[in-house]
């Protein structure tokens, strides 16, 4: 990775052409697309937001000859996700700091979701209309594992929150998490170690903290937009509360234990878990568990 890293800096075409291939393999079903967005956060934060813009364009070259040849989603979502890749590469290379950019990331989810509902009158009819047209396609997969009113009932509990899901998790976790991993290779060229540092220090602040607790009451009230913006407000929480939790263990490698079941329980209780890691972040957000409790209570060498 370090001598490929060194290559790809070493001429920001190489990089950009680079990324321009990588966009084109989800037509042929393979996932280039998340080496794209790593590829523009890479550069980005090694060389800049110029250099950076670069490959972003070179992504964008084939997403729009694609568009007047054959319209495709797949396409279209790769070039959305490294566009937020170089916005969240620029600002951590501007700022370093992490907490500024799930700061920028819930507030680009918010405007994203608002902005849906601006833009169409009643979005979860929408959604379900939606779900419905591919509702065959999925009765076929499953061969009639589930049944057609478990598939509509399904689609009904689903539509409230769609929109928050597909720009939350699709788009927002995913970009961070490139932007994660273009990270560590930097760190890899530069800092070897660096990332793990960093990431067990991520935390949210006390604005997140209170935006959540807006959205929660508003969505208490059944406030369609604030039901639609739950998944993108407490996606950073969680995210926090994750960082959270390595650095617990790495204070005190006894419970790491404590790490892999959270892991094995997100993928078997991902909504409880999740809940869990973002009321881990809220709380964290208002007390600083690190400061107040992590430290203070590190094992003494010798005992």
């Amino acid at each position: 990775m370090r001598k490929l890293g060194q290559y790809l800096l070493a001429n920001p075409v190489h990089a950009m052409a680079a990324a321009m291939l990588c966009s084109v393999l989800p037509l042929l079903a393979l996932p280039g697309g998340f080496l794209a967005g790593i590829l523009v956060g890479f550069t980005t934060l090694c060389r800049g937001y110029k250099e950076g813009l670069l490959v972003l364009v070179g992504v964008a070259i084939p997403a729009v000859m694609v568009t007047f040849w054959k319209h495709s989603f797949l396409i279209d979502l790769v070039l959305l996700r490294c566009l937020v890749v170089w916005i969240l590469a620029s600002v951590l290379r501007a700022t370093t700091s992490w907490r500024f950019v799930i700061e920028i990331i819930t507030v680009i989810g918010v405007i994203a979701v608002i902005g849906f509902y601006l833009a169409i009158p009643d979005v979860s009819a929408w959604w379900k209309a939606l779900f419905s047209h591919y509702q065959g396609m999925f009765n076929t997969l499953v061969s009639g594992q589930i049944s057609e009113d478990k598939v509509s009932q399904m689609i009904n509990d689903m539509a409230p929150v769609a929109t928050g899901i597909f720009i939350g998790l699709i788009i927002l976790l995913s970009a961070f998490c490139q932007s994660l991993i273009a990270r560590w290779w930097q760190a890899a060229l530069y800092r070897p170690g660096g990332l793990g540092k960093e990431f067990v220090e991520i935390r949210s602040g006390s604005v997140l903290a209170t935006l959540m607790t807006i959205v929660v009451i508003a969505a208490l009230f059944h406030v369609a937009i604030a039901v639609d913006l739950l998944p993108i407000v407490i996606m950073p929480l969680a995210i926090a509360g994750l960082c959270l939790a390595h650095k617990w263990v790495r204070q005190n490698k006894k419970i790491i234990y404590l790490l892999v079941a959270i892991y094995i329980a997100l993928i078997f209780l991902p909504v409880v878990v999740i809940s869990i890691l973002a009321l881990a972040g809220y709380v964290d957000s208002w007390y600083d568990i690190r400061k107040h409790y992590i430290v203070k209570n590190l094992p003494k060498k010798g005992v």
